[in-house]
């Protein structure tokens, strides 16, 4: 049986008027892993086992990723400015980075980390603060991720 989960973006103001509209499914016919958006909803990411992207508020989609590597990309995290991007993979342990919106892509993770799968991605608005969670950790970067460092305590994240 294929599984598939469809993208919606939700185009009211208020809870009362929500509505939901069909923008993307799955190219693989997988699920779609993670979804980000700027601020304004004008840039969003979704990621199957390839990543996503669109200029023009989910009208259309171009493919801006494709890496050999076993895993799934898990969660995605976009700067205000759609300019940094980090991507973190669940199996291979790779957190990805990308600086020019989304042209170029340099692993940073897993530096230190000891983590295959990571649930969760997330960073400030200028992408400068970064924190990932895997399974016991949340390991938080304040250099872009260029350096990350494990919290000490042992809540059991799963979510940023």
């Amino acid at each position: 049986m294929t599984k598939l989960l469809v993208v919606a973006l939700a185009l009211g103001t208020t809870a009362a008027n929500l509505a939901f509209e069909k923008v993307m499914t799955s190219e693989d016919g997988g699920y779609l892993g993670a979804i980000a958006s700027s601020p304004d909803g004008s840039q969003v990411l979704a990621s199957d086992s390839l990543m996503w992207r669109s200029t023009d508020s989910a009208k259309s989609f171009t493919k801006v990723m494709a890496l050999d590597f076993q895993g799934n990309w898990a969660t995605i995290a976009m700067s205000g400015n759609g300019k940094k991007v980090y991507a973190g993979q669940y199996g291979t342990g790779n957190i990805w980075r990308s600086t020019d919106s989304t042209k170029t892509w340099s692993s940073i993770g897993s530096k230190g980390m000891t983590s295959q799968n990571w649930f969760q991605i997330a960073c400030s608005k200028d992408g400068s603060v970064v924190a990932a969670v895997e399974a016991n950790a949340l390991w938080v970067s304040t250099d872009s991720g260029n350096t990350f460092k494990a919290t000490t305590d042992s809540l059991g994240y799963k979510s940023v």
